[in-house]
């Protein structure tokens, strides 16, 4: 079935024009138009056995055709863009049960873009399902649904234009009641749906709508674009609302097989919206955006691969004063029977809380916690119920799983946070031992199934370069492979800012994988408070050597009071690379970081780990410990063998002081010995004589007497014993 388009009667291009007459009396031809849609307006397309193509009109009719498009121009790469729209009411469907639905290009005009696009209805819907897979090629035409809040032309309140035209050929309206912000309007080529204001919301919206849902039920959904961010030419008319966001209510694209080069942008209009991307195999290259509150679940049976060319982004509120947090992100790779339905008996049930009084490995099935008030609150705070006890389980059993597993990971998380600080606390009943947490991931992941078969789980998520997952305005992110690694980011690509695992609003950062966590060149960062949560059951955990002048801004934090008041925080950068916790001005909450690699090792690398709070390592070993930067306090660090200088500088004063004192007492010793020691006096006698001495000399050749003079003042003993003789 091929369907060439949808026309609405209210708004075909006449060739006769309407005359007007203008206040100075001149004439002048228009046009009027309406739409005579309603909300309850709808198309439903069904091939039983063959394929379904709709939406193939061309650029070729012309005035009186009621298959015309609308038109904006756009900015793109810098260069200039056409859009076409090609309306269609706000209910569509199209089933092809047996075979396959196809999106081609409608427009052959270079530098256009081709969108089916629904009209803005709180009731719309947009549903494509194929039994066999979705396919569009590169520059296919997008489909989507309108958020728009603009009043649209009716019966009652029709659009009109008139025109003046002069000899030398040139028109000028004259008189219209159309908006600037409006799509181009033509009285012989377009009378516009969006006439009296633009294709985006300008206002919150808190109602749910109804999800666009994309099945491919044992195929393929491959090159689908739903849904779009839009920056318009300022030049074109001079309009006011230049970003459009083209998109109504959360996405669900599931597909038995793959899910291969998709964009899907979505808005998010409850907290209880869940925006899905769900393949049997693998998921390569998908690009999300995602507008408002809730969540989105991203699960591949096998691989999720977004290598460079797939990012997924949580953008929070889009108009103003939707101040509500952005959508939390969960990506799963390898979800091969994951057992969601044991982690809610064994932890939700209160007959499984294990006595304390005994050890856990001796209490098989048992749970150290059971989270019965922790459900209690999430279901009131997020679907206001108040239920306790088995009323609040008989009202979570009623919940579709997607919503369940929300509440089920953070339960999981949880178990693993304090399974790894149990390890390290000495004074705790299960200290050295991982058993708390192996315990959360044997109940989550069993290694056999029900019929005792062993379970083959593969599967990695691997980014690197730009991609990466990136909350803006609040939300949290969480990375699951069970059955293989987690890449973050590779050593010869080196990212922008924006890339890796970013919370730049409030939120936490959980990761859980069978190998390791690589983080390459990339980062894993809270910017703007937020905890970081990260198990490696059997590999390393690796923080990377990315840059550390790399600069990302975190958008500034508005809070608003109950008269209007606006307080803006500074909007302070966030540095670095490798794996942080920030909280950049002082009203931020400090956020912690576990990091568990039981059999494997914690490399904090070149890039380094910052933590605002405490920290609590786990593993075999840890490197790199110098590069490791906490606030609060640690667990698990290392201690460094560290140089004690003032200690060397005191014993080598002491050793000083000790060789001077020794000095001093041997000096003391030489002379005192040397005042001790007796005198030796060497007296020489030169002659003896008993005369005096003329005191002119003898006449040479006289001889002198000499004898002993006993009157001399020179006296021997000897001889004054001998009374003066002297002997001979």
């Amino acid at each position: 079935m091929v369907l060439g388009g949808v026309a609405d009667a209210g708004r075909v291009p006449l060739a006769n024009y309407s005359a007007v007459l203008l206040d100075d009396g001149a004439r002048a031809a228009g046009s009027t138009w309406f739409s005579l849609w309603t909300a309850n307006t709808a198309v439903d397309l069904f091939s039983a056995g063959g394929d379904l193509a709709p939406g193939l009109a061309g650029p070729e009719n012309v005035t009186g055709s009621n298959l015309w498009r609308e038109q904006v121009q756009l900015v793109v790469r810098g260069g200039d863009d056409l859009l076409n729209y090609w309306l269609y009411p706000s209910r569509f469907s199209a089933i092809a049960a047996q075979g396959d639905i196809k999106l081609d290009r409608i427009s052959t005009t270079p530098g256009t873009q081709d969108v089916i696009l629904l009209a803005p209805s709180a009731t719309g819907r947009l549903d494509v399902l194929a039994g066999g897979g979705i396919f569009a090629q590169p520059g296919a035409t997008q489909i989507a649904r309108s958020a728009s809040d603009a009043r649209l032309p009716g019966p009652f309140d029709p659009a009109f234009m008139a025109e003046q035209g002069d000899s030398a050929g040139n028109v000028t309206r004259t008189r219209h009641n159309l908006s600037v912000d409006g799509n181009i309007a033509s009285p012989d080529a377009s009378l516009p749906l969006f006439a009296f204001g633009p294709n985006t919301p300008l206002s919150s919206v808190s109602a749910a709508l109804a999800p666009s849902r994309f099945y491919a039920v044992q195929g393929d959904i491959i090159g689908l674009a739903t849904g779009a961010r839009r920056t318009l030419n300022p030049n074109a008319g001079q309009r006011t609302q230049l970003n459009w966001f083209e998109a109504a209510g959360a996405v669900q694209l599931r597909a038995g097989r793959d899910i291969l080069g998709v964009s899907m942008t979505a808005l998010n209009t409850a907290p209880t919206d869940i925006t899905v991307a769900a393949a049997g195999r693998d998921i390569v290259h998908l690009n999300a955006t995602i507008a408002g509150p809730g969540n989105t679940e991203i699960s591949a049976g096998r691989q999720l691969r977004q290598e460079d060319a797939g990012s997924i982004v949580s953008l929070g509120g889009i108009v103003q004063g939707d101040t509500r947090p952005g959508a939390s992100i969960a990506l799963t790779a390898g979800n091969q029977q994951i057992d969601f339905a044991a982690l809610r008996a064994r932890y939700l049930d209160p007959v499984n809380l294990a006595d304390p009084a005994q050890s856990l490995a001796s209490q098989p099935g048992k749970a150290v916690k059971v989270y019965n008030q922790e459900l209690k609150q999430w279901l009131q705070q997020r679907f206001g119920m108040a239920a306790d006890g088995d009323a609040a389980l008989a009202a979570f059993d009623a919940l579709p799983q997607e919503q369940q597993r929300i509440f089920l990971r953070q339960i999981y998380y949880a178990e693993l946070r304090e399974g790894g600080r149990e390890y390290t606390d000495a004074e705790g009943p299960r200290f050295g031992s991982y058993l708390r947490g192996r315990e959360a991931i044997a109940t989550l992941m069993p290694d056999r199934n029900a019929a005792g078969t062993a379970i083959d789980r593969t599967g990695d998520i691997v980014m690197y370069g730009g991609s990466g997952v990136r909350t803006e305005a609040g939300g949290n992110i969480e990375l699951m492979a069970p059955g293989g690694q987690i890449v973050v980011g590779v050593q010869g690509v080196v990212p922008p800012a924006s890339a890796g695992l970013v919370t730049q609003g409030q939120g936490d950062i959980r990761l859980f994988s069978q190998d390791s966590v690589l983080l390459g060149l990339s980062r894993v960062m809270t910017t703007f408070g937020g905890d970081i949560l990260a198990w490696s059951e059997q590999g390393d955990i690796n923080a990377g050597r990315g840059s550390q002048t790399t600069l990302l801004y975190t958008p500034p934090r508005r809070v608003y009071d109950g008269w209007g008041n606006v307080i803006l925080s500074p909007q302070a950068p966030a540095s670095g690379a490798g794996i942080a916790t920030l909280n950049p001005i002082a009203e931020v909450r400090p956020g912690d970081v576990d990091l568990i690699a039981p059999l494997g090792t914690i490399d904090a690398g070149e890039a380094g780990i910052r933590v605002s709070g405490n920290i609590n390592l786990a593993a075999l070993q840890v490197l790199n410990a110098a590069n490791i930067q906490v606030q609060g306090e640690s667990k698990g660090l290392p201690v460094l063998a560290s140089v004690n200088v003032n200690a060397l500088a005191s014993a080598s004063a002491a050793a000083n002081s000790a060789s001077q004192a020794a000095q001093d007492v041997m000096r003391k010793s030489q002379d005192e010995a040397r005042r001790n020691q007796p005198s030796v006096i060497s007296v020489q006698i030169l002659g003896f004589g008993s005369g005096t001495s003329a005191i002119n000399p003898p006449a040479r050749g006289n001889t002198a007497n000499s004898g002993y003079d006993a009157n001399s003042a020179f006296q021997f003993p000897q001889a004054s014993r001998d009374e003066g003789t002297q002997r001979r």
